[in-house]
């Protein structure tokens, strides 16, 4: 797969992968150094229906990691010498690029519209139950928010400044605990989604992924005392 990359984070993103492909080389030979003892398992508990064939040799040739990084780019009026397709070759460039900015562009939005409608809804009601996790997610989002954008969205950078703010410190035993803290909080993002909601617009889209990370599980629910 292909996976579009903030420049700035290159080196990070090489150092992470390293790591990834060191363990995984290990655990490639921790299964080849028990493959024949499975082979021979397989043998006796199979009996006549074992097949040799089903059993490749070399089996630590089967597995790789591999990654590459490279520029995308619109092509050089050197590598087409014909004016007339350089001249397409360079529109279709220049319009699949602002369709992947769109495309993220709504994928963030979409994102963080979600976060900050469940806790408007969780901080909303009496008998509404609020999660650790609730608070986790979004704040884990804000973190990484910088990585993320990256088509420069500076609308949502203003929402998700002003996010920031309102959750700095922010304890979720106490919203649990304090209604009044919980009713100030509630309005504070309330003004958050109201303006998000005003940057949000219908349209088809491809699905962009952002962040390989798996989203933070979701906790048992925690009901006030």
């Amino acid at each position: 797969g292909i996976c579009f990359v903030p420049r700035n984070l290159v080196s990070q993103i090489e150092e992470r992968l390293q790591g990834y492909r060191d363990n995984f080389l290990r655990q490639v030979k921790v299964f080849a150094d028990q493959y024949e003892n499975a082979k021979l398992n397989a043998r006796l508990r199979l009996n006549g229906l074992f097949d040799e064939s089903d059993y490749p040799e070399q089996i630590q040739s089967f597995f790789s990691f591999q990654w590459q990084f490279f520029v995308m780019d619109a092509p050089s009026r050197m590598s087409i010498l014909d004016p007339a397709i350089y001249q397409r070759e360079q529109e279709r460039f220049a319009e699949k690029m602002n369709e992947f900015r769109e495309n993220a562009v709504m994928v963030l939005r979409e994102r963080f519209v979600d976060m900050v409608n469940r806790i408007v809804d969780r901080l909303s009601g009496e008998k509404k139950t609020f999660r650790n996790s609730t608070i986790a997610n979004i704040l884990e989002f804000l973190t990484h928010f910088d990585q993320l954008n990256i088509s420069n969205d500076q609308d949502l950078e203003r929402e998700v400044a002003r996010c920031r703010e309102i959750l700095a410190g922010v304890d979720p035993n106490s919203l649990r605990s304090d209604d009044n803290y919980k009713a100030h909080i509630a309005r504070k993002m309330s003004e958050v989604q109201q303006q998000l909601g005003s940057m949000m617009t219908e349209r088809p889209r491809r699905l962009v992924w952002l962040d390989p990370e798996e989203e933070l599980q979701e906790e048992p629910e925690e009901r006030a005392a």
